[in-house]
């Protein structure tokens, strides 16, 4: 409870052992029980669901719960509320008023519940343990959300396609954004939507020119931070390429590529034709009098005799999950759900975190639907020019190991 202000409620201590109550009915009752006064204050039970109280106007406040009647409105947004007590705690939300200071390192909030949710981080409480693996949890709503990993139950199903979350909040997320594809964020400058702010914040960075993340080797500036990890693997101490038919020198081989796709490109083709490597998958295709092999995923129109170097699905999923580990920030991974949540879903999670649509399950199969995501990663939210050319004249799978192998050297 707090004062009609808004501020922290009064005190009623008891003279006689010193407990505080925040209201003089509640402190009567007490100092009655200190007279050896037996008394039973009268319960007022809800019509609605049986529920009891020990006043009227507590009755009153809790029936508006079942009738939906607001009659308090908040002066800022006009949003109602069944008390002036709730009208006052989400007035804070306007004032920033923050009066309960958590004692140990001085931060401030603007509920008490919340202080005391707080104070168990320096405490160390975790009073919510789970019966079936003994995690602990600060919050019951935490434990919640941890059993429905253990059951199953009390889950928030989608009405639209049958998926269920373990937190309401999450499932609203979905429906919002993967259903209704709400994009209430929208950009003053080209007018493109986004589904979260913080998307739209990362897109301005395209018309504001500004480039925050800086590479310590040359100091060339990136929009965005996964530009600017692709980056830093082309300062790996790798061996000078040379072009056999010119004999020019590149330092990086996705240069060598691009020189060779403007100025030799019947000879790159040969070279891509006659290359062969050990870390994919030979996928044999359909040859004159034989059966056709596509078990990797090779395409239907591929030539006859020829061999798709493609990765194994264990193996494109390692190299996916290692890479989305290379290119984006631990807490962000775990959000998602990483290590546990499939390698698909991960990569799905980070391509809308940036703004932009995976690839659905309807138009491609799983394999297929892991490369075209792939590339979006590398296309739209990477959105690298050395990145793009190597895409140009090799496989997504090539490219992931190329940028895996180029970040551990």
């Amino acid at each position: 409870m707090t004062a009609c202000s808004g501020g922290p409620p009064p005190a009623h201590p008891c003279e006689v052992c010193g407990k505080v109550y925040s209201r003089k009915d509640n402190l009567r009752e007490h100092l009655r029980a200190h007279a050896g006064e037996v008394t039973r204050r009268k319960k007022y039970k809800c019509e609605h669901c049986g529920k009891t109280f020990h006043g009227i106007s507590l009755l009153k406040i809790h029936i508006r719960v079942h009738t939906g009647e607001r009659p308090f409105a908040c002066d800022f947004c006009s949003k109602g509320f069944p008390s002036v007590t709730a009208l006052n705690k989400h007035r804070r939300i306007h004032t920033g008023e923050k009066p309960y200071a958590c004692a140990e390192c001085g931060m401030r909030f603007s509920l008490k519940g919340t202080l005391n949710r707080h104070t168990r981080i320096h405490t160390g409480i975790r009073p919510h343990k789970c019966p079936y693996c003994g995690k602990e949890f600060i919050q019951g709503g935490g434990l919640k959300a941890h059993l429905f990993h253990h059951t199953g139950m009390n889950g928030f199903k989608c009405s639209v396609c049958d998926k269920v979350f373990n937190r309401k909040a999450r499932l609203d997320l979905h429906m919002k954004y993967l259903h209704l594809k709400e994009k209430p964020h929208v950009c003053e400058d080209c007018g493109k939507g986004f589904t979260r702010r913080e998307d739209l914040t990362r897109h301005s960075v395209l018309h504001t020119g500004e480039k925050p993340f800086q590479c310590p080797t040359c100091h060339k500036r990136f929009a965005i931070k996964p530009s600017l990890k692709i980056h830093m693997v082309t300062h790996t101490k790798e061996e000078p390429r040379s072009c056999h038919e010119c004999g020019r020198a590149f330092i990086r081989k996705d240069c060598l590529m691009r020189h060779m796709r403007k100025r030799h490109r019947d000879l790159l083709d040969r070279i891509l034709l006659d290359e062969e490597d050990d870390r994919f998958a030979p996928t044999p295709v359909a040859t004159p009098g034989g059966t056709a092999n596509t078990e990797g995923g090779a395409k239907a129109g591929a030539p006859a005799g020829t061999v798709a170097r493609i990765l194994s699905e264990q193996a494109l999923c390692e190299s996916i999950r290692e890479l989305l580990g290379l290119l984006v920030d631990e807490p962000t991974l775990k959000g998602f759900g990483y290590p546990d949540k499939p390698v698909d879903e991960l990569l799905e999670a980070v391509i809308r975190r940036c703004g932009h649509s995976p690839a659905s399950p309807d138009d491609y199969n799983y394999m297929d639907r892991l490369r075209e995501n792939s590339k979006l990663l590398f296309t739209v939210v990477i959105d690298d020019n050395a990145v793009k050319t190597l895409l140009n004249n090799q496989t997504v799978d090539e490219v992931i190991l190329h940028v895996l192998r180029l970040a551990k050297s």
